[in-house]
């Protein structure tokens, strides 16, 4: 029947999310990261890296995912902008290396670093939380060691993966309607080999996803 000789389908075209990228002045972990992110066969994202010294005027709402790459002490005005978006329902990665430890806390959280297991020798990742959505393909992180580990005191907050000796990787905190997870250490060489594991594709792609 003539009626037949038409299929009527809806399709939607989403354009890829935006991750904002924060960092103090260092290329190499943005380089890292946007690679991981961007290799996707279909990228879900595409990555602004901005140092903060050219972040004054940045909206969080324009961001799907915010990451601080370990940027130690926030101005006022965006750890207020910040704080604001993840109570809204944003997700926020933080990055807490060598500058955070410097200032004894971790930005918009209430974390409080007690030490820095800086220049120590290297530790290797053996509990990870694998049925978490933000680790589902990581294999375990095997392999990945860890120099550089800011030792984290923060209550109420779920370790999704940590060291032999308990020291938390990567832990994650319920903020307001959002989510926040702590990456212990920054993505600098000297700190750890993330980068340049097999896992770390998966883990910043399915992370990325869990916090957006």
């Amino acid at each position: 029947l003539s009626q037949d000789d038409r299929l009527l389908f809806s399709i939607e075209r989403a354009d890829p999310g935006r991750i904002l990228f924060l960092h103090r002045g260092n290329t190499t972990a943005a380089m890292y990261y946007r690679t991981a992110i961007e290799s996707a066969q279909n990228p879900r994202f595409v990555v602004d890296t901005v140092s903060l010294d050219s972040a004054a005027g940045i909206l969080p709402s324009n961001y799907s995912v915010i990451i601080l790459a370990d940027t130690g002490r926030l101005r006022d005005d965006l750890e207020t902008a910040l704080r604001s978006y993840v109570n809204n329902g944003g997700g926020l990665l933080i990055m807490a290396g060598r500058e955070s430890a410097a200032t004894g806390r971790i930005p918009v959280t209430e974390a409080r670093i007690s030490q820095s297991d800086a220049g120590k020798d290297e530790q290797a990742v053996t509990k990870i939380d694998k049925q978490h959505p933000a680790l589902l393909h990581t294999s375990g992180l095997t392999g990945v060691l860890f120099s550089d580990l800011a030792r984290v005191d923060i209550s109420h907050a779920r370790i999704l993966a940590s060291t032999a000796s308990g020291t938390p990787v990567l832990l994650e905190q319920a903020y307001g309607g959002g989510r926040i997870l702590i990456l212990t250490s920054s993505l600098e060489r000297e700190s750890t080999n993330l980068p340049l594991n097999p896992a770390f594709v998966p883990f910043v792609q399915d992370y990325a996803l869990y916090l957006a």
